[in-house]
Formats: structure tokens, C-alpha cells, sequence
């Protein structure tokens, strides 16, 4: 677990636009800076059809690599269910990620998408359980939800880092089998400190050019960092 690492994996959020094509082309810049893996969101079609479309095209190119989706707007079981249910015979994405910690219908019974590791907010930004506080932080990971795999958190808001003091407090009582994820804040900066107390990084705004264009050796720079 994160306690025994000295090394984070990378997975940098591509925002995704209209342009699929576009979308694809910054996939391929993302893999080859040697990421662990990618993650689509889309901030701007509240139909979500855009991101299927996406992640279909980004896995016929990359069908052996990792690929999540966050589908804004559902809950963790609602999302799950589309992207196993809606791919249209492509293999469903490997990760889930939602912001939302606590999910009856995950709970009560998860029955598909077994082989998707579900990424689920504790103490996450903008949401009411969001804290910068160690203690309480450790406290909802010690009881964070069965059915997340691994525990996302982040700082107050995009962009800004999580306290070093909360990333340690939380993997110290990460639940056996679980991993650590932070999603805000994680530059060149402060990579060397994080990469040692969490499993997995998310990010976007430091490794960006703009919404949806990656600064390829910004990505490739922090990877080679996170890897060390």
C-alpha cells in the first residue's frame, strides 16, 4: 500500500471536447510520456453520449492500457451501469472515478462491473464530507464504503494540493486491499512528498496548455518524477 511506495502511478484527466478525433490525438500524446493510464471527463455535455463516444475511439487505439471515465452528474452506481451497459460491445473502462462517497445503490448491491476498479471521493472537494483535517479524514477512509477501490481525495478546490498531513493520515488506515488517490493540486512542486503517501495521482490543470491539450513535457516531466 501507499505506506510501503516511494513511487506514485500517473493518470492524467483528459478534458474531452466535441472533437473526437482531437480526443484521441491527445490520448496518444498522454501514453507516450509514459503514463499508467488515462482518465476521460467532460465538463461540457450534460448527455454524456460525447465521453461514450470518446472512450470508445480512445480504446479501439489503446485496447490494452488503462482508461477511466468520470461521468459528471451520476452517482457511482447510475455510471456504472451506463458505461457496461452503453459500450457497445467495446471492453468497459478499467476505472470509474465519482466524486460522491456514498451511494445506496452500490451498496445494496453491485452486481456488474466487477472487473471496474471504482474510484470514489472521500473528504473530496465540494462535496459535504470534504475536509483538510488529518484526523477526520483518516476517520472516513478507516470507514469509507466497501464497494470504492480506491480512496480519491483531493484539496479544497481544483488546483489546490491536499496537506501532506491528511494524505499520510488517510493511507496509515487505508482498509486492506484499498489504494490512495489524490486529484488536485499535484505539480512538480510537491510530487516528491505525494508520490510517498498515496497509490495513484490524478491531474489535469498542471500538465495542461489549456482544457482538453496536454503539455507533453509537463506530463512527461511529473511522470518521470512520480516514477522515481
Amino acid at each position: 500500500m501507499a505506506q510501503s511506495k516511494n513511487t506514485a502511478e500517473i493518470y492524467p484527466v483528459l478534458h474531452t471536447t466535441s472533437d473526437i478525433e482531437g480526443n484521441v490525438e491527445q490520448a496518444h500524446v498522454a501514453f507516450e510520456q509514459g503514463v499508467d493510464g488515462l482518465f476521460l471527463i467532460d465538463h461540457h455535455d450534460p448527455s454524456s453520449d460525447g465521453i461514450m463516444k470518446t472512450y470508445e475511439a480512445v480504446r479501439a487505439d489503446f485496447p490494452e492500457s488503462f482508461i477511466g471515465m468520470n461521468i459528471l452528474g451520476h452517482q457511482a452506481s447510475a455510471a456504472l451501469r451506463r458505461v457496461v451497459t452503453e459500450t457497445n460491445g467495446t471492453t468497459p473502462p478499467d476505472g470509474l472515478w465519482s466524486d460522491y462517497g456514498e451511494d445506496e445503490g452500490m451498496t445494496r448491491n453491485r452486481t456488474i462491473g466487477r472487473d471496474v476498479k471504482i474510484f470514489g471521493g472521500i473528504a473530496f472537494k465540494y462535496r459535504p464530507d470534504y475536509t483538510d483535517d488529518p484526523v477526520l479524514a483518516a476517520y472516513l477512509t478507516k470507514n469509507a464504503p466497501d464497494w470504492i477501490d480506491v480512496i480519491t481525495t483531493s484539496g479544497p478546490g481544483t488546483g489546490s494540493p491536499a496537506s501532506i498531513e491528511k494524505l499520510d493520515a488517510m493511507s496509515r488506515v487505508l482498509p486492506q486491499g484499498k489504494e490512495l488517490a489524490v486529484a488536485s493540486g499535484v505539480d512538480m512542486n510537491n510530487i516528491a512528498e505525494i508520490r510517498k503517501v498515496v497509490d495513484k495521482i490524478l491531474l489535469a490543470s498542471s500538465v495542461e496548455i489549456r482544457d482538453g491539450v496536454f503539455d507533453k513535457d509537463k506530463l512527461r516531466e511529473i511522470a518521470e518524477a512520480a516514477h522515481q
